[in-house]
């Protein structure tokens, strides 16, 4: 929490995904938190930006989320920018996290201004998390984490690799022949392979006693080795403890340029194990058609696929989809809220990682896809038999949502009758999720109905989690 009190935090970008970032970073309490946006709130934006209204329609969107994110939390300085991000902008920031807005017809951020502001935070020794979200029902999430390589001492100061406390335990019996260690009385020692461990108390062999930590391997749940390290101490008279020390732990990571040529990626879903290079792919095929005609592709225009399929890459190494490649053509321009919160809480997550140097941050590229929740053949909604008109924007608030699924799913959506048991953190997520897709919003014959039912009251402790409640809601019921 120290970290985090003294962090500043800038976020390029109000879309969806970038005011998902922004509620996680203020909830969670980082000390200053700034939103940067040159883009006016479109159409596009209301299906998922859930502090963007009609009202707001032709307005910078960071001005206008400015004031519902500053009133989630008094102990964060919330701060607005509207004019382009400058190299001596970034000397204010200790993180940067920016945003490729790809919805409507504005590509705020593409990937040559992407690579300077990577060149300007690399210089600084700063961080930055560019996260990629198309925030259609293929959404991608690339995490290239902080540094290159010219500046990887940074991450030796990342203290654990994970969040446990490290690992007290007894010694019995050390033997400098064969290096194993034998804990009192064969309580489990609870280290793993590669855990460093040090000494204190120790009799007789008093060469471990605030030794330089040592690396271990487990050989039983009471036992374990290090080696050659103790060969020439002292003989071990008894007694003794031990302790896990957290090593810090190095991570290198390719420039941004350099990876997008050669990627290092994660794997999200096992069963899709080839499906992370190809929207790789896609996405650099989707910004260079952004670049050329200065738009999204149009939902369910074959002429618009043709011009996309030009641009694409056809490496060796890539076995392309046809049926991939059209959905992820047909469906760029859509802006879900679902996978906004996917994304915005990886990315914010990731940020928390690098500020407050606990965990390992995720390394280079990750790709998520939601493909196969596209509702499938025999349902009424196939998106195979979607057209253009299906898809048509009409100035509405769920123009992102129908760009995906189509104005009658849409208006199925707005039929449905649902029962929400809880309104506490997840409950609340699940609330806005559904507000902004439209869920139970009342169809053309009233049928929409949401009940939620929560007989818990709202105390001052769940206001770091639970959004939709403020401070005077505090001893109301939640379900109220």
């Amino acid at each position: 929490m120290m970290h985090l009190r003294k962090s500043a935090v800038l976020i390029s970008g109000m879309g969806s995904v970038g005011v998902e970032i922004a509620k996680n970073l203020v909830l969670g309490g980082v000390r200053h938190v700034t939103i940067q946006d040159t883009v006016n709130t479109s159409w596009y934006d209301l299906s998922a930006q859930y502090f963007l209204c009609e009202e707001n329609i032709g307005e910078n969107r960071a001005k206008c989320s400015l004031p519902h994110l500053s009133e989630l939390n008094d102990s964060v300085q919330v701060a607005a920018l509207t004019e382009p991000i400058t190299e001596e902008m970034i000397d204010l920031f200790d993180f940067s996290i920016s945003e490729l807005s790809i919805c409507g017809n504005t590509v705020t951020l593409i990937t040559r201004y992407l690579d300077r502001l990577w060149l300007w935070t690399a210089r600084r020794g700063e961080r930055v998390v560019p996260r990629q979200g198309m925030l259609s029902w293929w959404p991608t999430l690339a995490v290239c984490s902080p540094t290159s390589r010219s500046t990887q001492e940074l991450d030796s100061r990342l203290m654990t690799r994970i969040g446990e406390q490290c690992h007290e335990f007894l010694i019995d019996y050390v033997d400098k022949v064969s290096g194993d260690i034998t804990t009192f009385d064969n309580a489990p020692h609870n280290l793993e392979d590669g855990d460093y461990v040090t000494f204190v108390e120790v009799k007789g062999m008093t060469e471990l006693n605030n030794c330089e930590p040592m690396r271990v391997t487990v050989k039983k749940p009471d036992v374990f080795n290090v080696g050659d390290a103790v060969k020439h101490f002292s003989d071990h008279t008894g007694c003794g403890r031990g302790k896990q020390v957290k090593q810090p732990v190095k991570v290198d990571y390719l420039d941004l340029k350099t990876s997008r040529a050669d990627p290092e990626l994660l794997i999200w879903d096992m069963a899709k194990y080839e499906n992370g290079l190809a929207l790789h792919y896609l996405w650099q095929c989707l910004y260079r058609f952004e670049e050329i005609y200065n738009r999204t592709p149009v939902p369910q225009n074959e002429n618009d696929f043709e011009l996309f399929y030009a641009e694409l890459q056809n490496p060796t190494d890539v076995d392309y989809d046809v049926e991939m490649i059209k959905d992820f053509c047909f469906q760029s321009r859509g802006n879900l809220v679902t996978v906004a919160s996917v994304v915005g809480g990886i990315a914010s997550q990731e940020a928390m990682k690098l500020i407050t140097h606990h965990m390992t941050p995720l390394k280079q590229y990750m790709y998520i896809d939601h493909y196969d929740s596209m509702p499938g053949p025999g349902t009424g909604y196939d998106p195979k038999y979607l057209n253009e008109e299906d898809c048509a924007p009409r100035d509405h608030r769920y123009d992102g949502n129908a760009a995906v699924f189509g104005w009658h799913f849409q208006e199925e959506l707005k039929r449905q009758k649902w029962f929400v048991v809880g309104a506490g953190a997840i409950g609340c997520e699940l609330l806005k999720n559904f507000a902004m897709m439209g869920l139970c919003c009342d169809g053309p014959d009233g049928m929409g109905r949401l009940k939620i039912t929560d007989m818990d009251q709202i105390e001052v402790s769940n206001l770091n989690r639970q959004f939709l409640f403020r401070r005077h809601d505090v001893g109301k019921k939640k379900s109220d």
